[in-house]
């Protein structure tokens, strides 16, 4: 689902396919070669044939696509012509509702992460300040500031790292 862009419009076909490794036997491949995996990867811009470029659209707009259900069971309607029973409609909307919750949460825990990254550069700062004025070591002055047990570890390696590039 979250593919780099180099994957974009990517269908990969694989078989299996038969090794004999000990006393050669070969078995017809109707007896084995029951399995086959298809890896693709969406892509709203495909290129190759029209029934490609039909697929890989059609793919996107049930996977990847950001739109609310109603959108999507429009298109799917009109564009692809796929009249839904009330089973595959209460899919769809669930899928829709799982993507949009995933990336919910995904966007929350970004703004978790930016904003604890930012309170360790600016707590970092204040404490490579305030030990440069008082000549304390970085436990006293965070002993001083009360900064939680939690982030002192992620404080004193930022301020390592800034007092290397700063010598």
């Amino acid at each position: 689902m979250h593919s780099p862009q180099a994957m974009a419009g990517v269908m990969n076909h694989y078989t299996i396919k038969e090794e004999c490794i000990h006393k050669a036997y070969h078995f017809p491949i109707e007896d084995y070669d029951k399995l086959s995996v298809v890896m693709i990867y969406p892509s709203q811009i495909a290129d190759g044939d029209a029934g490609i470029k039909r697929l890989m659209n059609l793919l996107y707009l049930l996977f990847k696509a950001r739109k609310p259900y109603a959108d999507k069971a429009y298109e799917l309607r009109e564009k692809y012509g796929i009249m839904m029973t009330r089973e595959m409609e209460r899919e769809v909307e669930e899928m829709c509702n799982l993507s949009q919750g995933v990336w919910n949460e995904g966007r929350m825990e970004g703004i978790v992460q930016g904003r604890t990254e930012g309170l360790i550069e600016g707590q970092s700062k204040i404490v490579l300040n305030m030990m440069k004025t008082t000549k304390q070591t970085i436990q006293e002055v965070m002993n001083l500031l009360g900064i939680e047990e939690a982030l002192r570890p992620f404080i004193e390696q930022r301020i390592n790292s800034l007092y290397q590039t700063t010598e």
